[in-house]
């Protein structure tokens, strides 16, 4: 499997990442009783990695040890990520790992997303949604990320955690202004989904 395969060949990071002094929870790679790989996300992890493959520009709200941001460089190298947290006690120096590594290709952002979003200039293929997971914060996010992609009238975005913000992934496919291109919601704990929508 060619997830698995990059990840063992490079987990030296992954272990590198984990030796950053903070506070532990679950995280794409790791279900936050001990900080081994879990293969309890396999599926999330995956479909992380093959949407990461063919973008150019990532947005992602949400970094905590990087492990999403590690899950896409290793699919894509090349990939510019724009990472955006509130707190970087963890965010800033596993960013800083990952850009040693991936040849400083994270951009990393210090701030709340409801003010964030509004300045980022650059148009993404491709938005991972992680931050606070409510409902009301996912939602400003997410017409957030539509405003930044006006022009193109087409977004790709992947849902962390999705179930706390089921209200939005309903109201979304029931609006007859989205267009759901693809919806994929991998079998996994903690579960993650993706949508291509067209608006």
């Amino acid at each position: 499997m060619d997830f698995l395969k990059k990840f063992n060949e490079n987990i030296h990071i992954f272990n590198e990442l984990n030796k950053v002094e903070g506070y532990k929870c679950g995280s794409y790679l790791c279900d936050g009783t001990n900080y081994e790989y879990s293969d309890l996300m396999l599926e999330k992890q995956k479909i992380l990695f093959q949407k990461a493959k063919t973008a150019e520009n990532v947005l992602e709200v949400g970094v905590y040890r990087a492990h999403s941001a590690f899950i896409m460089l290793l699919a894509n190298p090349d990939l510019k990520i724009t990472c955006v947290d509130i707190d970087d006690t963890l965010s800033k120096p596993c960013t800083d790992i990952l850009n040693k590594h991936f040849n400083n290709n994270i951009l990393f952002i210090k701030g709340d997303s409801k003010d964030i979003l509004n300045k980022l200039p650059k148009i993404y293929d491709l938005f991972h949604l992680d931050g606070e997971h409510l409902n009301e914060t996912v939602e400003n996010e997410f017409f957030k990320i539509l405003q930044l992609n006006k022009n193109q009238k087409f977004i790709n975005v992947i849902f962390d955690d999705w179930l706390c913000a089921e209200k939005l992934i309903n109201d979304i496919s029931n609006n007859e202004k989205y267009e759901i291109i693809e919806r994929i919601e991998p079998k996994s704990e903690w579960g993650n989904l993706f949508l291509s929508i067209k608006y």
